[in-house]
């Protein structure tokens, strides 16, 4: 994906994911480096941590996983 391509992305988007950019989603004003992430039963752990052991993909929406979410 090219820059242009990447400012159309839905916010929660992934725009970087990679070990020199660390994981990056874009936002409503911009975009957000997530230093730190903690998957659900998961141990909180660095952005590059995380990297190494997930597949992300960029123009991923983070949080969809095609299985139905509930409100609690």
């Amino acid at each position: 994906f090219d820059e242009a391509a990447r400012l159309n992305f839905s916010a929660g988007s992934v725009v970087t994911a990679d070990r020199k950019n660390g994981l990056t989603v874009k936002t409503a004003g911009g975009a957000l480096r997530l230093c730190e992430i903690q998957a659900e039963g998961g141990k909180r752990m660095s952005d590059l941590d995380f990297l190494l052991g997930h597949a992300v993909k960029i123009g991923e929406i983070l949080g969809e996983n095609g299985q139905e979410k509930t409100a609690e």
